[in-house]
């Protein structure tokens, strides 16, 4: 669509006309027995208030030549069909762009409007971030189970410093062995989360030694506690 500078119609394509004109696309800016005015397209977005509004209309009516387009994204209001997926106009989005360009048969200033539905785009940014919010949350708890080996290994490892010939080394060397087990075992699933994500992700069913799990977790911090059941936080 174009407008002239005071906001009157110059021109508007078919798919413009019937979206502001036929009641099959009606919503509170539908116009009757009139042309559209500039008014009217930026009256169908959803606002969240009457300043704002008023604010992009003064700014639009205010655009020269030698300015960039004003381009702004909304909800469309009312009950009418989205002339693209015949959706409730409520429930979609679309991209507005308001153009200063020269009229071809006037040469005076004027506002070419566009309008493009961007619903889709709007659908996969917000699956964007929720992805992203898995992927955080992800990251930080796997942070938290990595720290539960290495912690075991650095106080294994410093225990033995104290101890090179004891009996009780072959103990502390063996739970060193845990440890970078369960760091291995980590590590592969942090792999298959991403082959999981990827669909490359295969399945194996093995067996599992409960009482050897609970005595391996143990085993982390055994060495790190002092008589009676402290922990050595060094």
């Amino acid at each position: 669509m174009m407008f002239s500078k005071s906001g009157e119609l110059l021109f508007a394509n078919i798919c413009a006309t019937n979206h502001y004109h036929q009641a099959e696309y009606s919503h509170s800016a539908y116009v009757e027995g009139r042309d559209i005015k500039l008014e009217d397209v930026i009256e169908s977005m959803v606002w969240e208030s009457e300043v704002a509004k008023a604010q992009l209309l003064k700014e639009v009516k205010a655009l020269c030549l030698t300015d960039t387009c004003i381009e702004i994204e909304s909800k469309k209001k009312g009950t009418g069909k989205s002339l693209m997926h015949h959706k409730n106009m409520g429930d979609d989005w679309f991209r507005v762009r308001f153009l200063p360009i020269q009229d071809p048969l006037t040469t005076d200033l004027a506002i070419m409007v566009t309008e493009y539905e961007i619903s889709d785009l709007k659908s996969s940014q917000v699956e964007l971030l929720e992805a992203q919010a898995v992927r955080d949350k992800f990251v930080s708890a796997t942070s938290h189970e990595l720290r539960t080996p290495l912690n075991g290994i650095i106080g294994l490892a410093e225990s033995l410093a104290f101890q090179p010939n004891s009996s009780t080394a072959l103990e502390s060397l063996s739970a060193i062995k845990d440890c970078g087990h369960r760091l291995s075992t980590l590590v592969n699933e942090m792999l298959d989360a991403a082959a999981c994500k990827s669909g490359t992700l295969v399945i194996k069913n093995e067996n599992v030694d409960i009482h050897q799990v609970a005595a391996e977790a143990c085993g982390f911090f055994a060495k790190r506690l002092e008589p009676g059941g402290r922990l050595i936080n060094n």
